[in-house]
């Protein structure tokens, strides 16, 4: 099971890890199966990359916590039993899970493609695409970009969000590790330092630390 990243925060509060799965499925069953533990119920599906990455977040967790309890609210949020806050991103072979102990968090992982060029105008504000414009449409950033939003959107983890609108970014597109978020939507107000991270032709965001 290769850990490529597994990271904790100075304060030991928070734990970020990262699976690049190359195992079947049955090699996947077989992991879970030598946790003692009862095993959380998978989403119902008949896609295999959607059931590998599953079985990977679950093998994950139990990595850090045996027992534990996955549980999803009725908006899709991620819940654990034992007091922290998770976030689960997954994309093509990567799985990746976020806990805190004391704050909610966010992470997303995705390919770096010409998708996020296509649909750049219905999450980027036309502040954000004239940055963009300006760095000729790069797309590491753009992804980096679109990440940020999903990683803002799974720390809020409610469905009435506008991602051009309720989620901005403040980012010098030649040092992305200098990378802001902001939710404003409602009363909820919140600033988020957001760390990035290149993975093969993938890009990571995730929660750091309230600005």
């Amino acid at each position: 099971m290769p850990l490529i990243l597994n990271q904790k925060s100075t304060d030991n509060e928070s734990i970020l890890a990262v699976w690049k799965i190359t195992e079947s499925i049955d090699e996947l069953r077989n992991l879970l199966k030598s946790f003692t533990a009862i095993q959380p119920l998978l989403k119902k599906t008949s896609n295999e990359s959607l059931i590998k990455q599953q079985l990977a977040i679950r093998i994950l967790i139990f990595n850090f916590f045996n027992p534990y309890n996955l549980i999803y609210d009725e908006k899709g949020k991620p819940f654990l039993n034992n007091g922290y806050s998770i976030s689960i991103s997954h994309s093509n072979e990567y799985a990746v899970i976020l806990l805190d102990k004391k704050n909610p968090c966010g992470v997303d992982i995705e390919k770096i493609s010409l998708k996020v060029e296509r649909i750049k105008h219905k999450f980027l504000s036309k502040k954000e695409l004239a940055i963009v414009s300006k760095s000729n449409n790069d797309l590491e950033l753009l992804t980096i970009m679109w990440c940020a939003k999903e990683t803002l959107y799974k720390y809020y983890g409610k469905k009435e969000v506008i991602f051009d609108k309720h989620l901005s970014l403040q980012l010098n597109p030649t040092n992305l590790s200098c990378l802001k978020g902001e939710i404003a939507i409602g009363d909820f107000y919140q600033q988020l330092n957001l760390a990035t991270e290149k993975i093969d032709d993938f890009m990571l965001v995730y929660t750091k630390n309230k600005v």
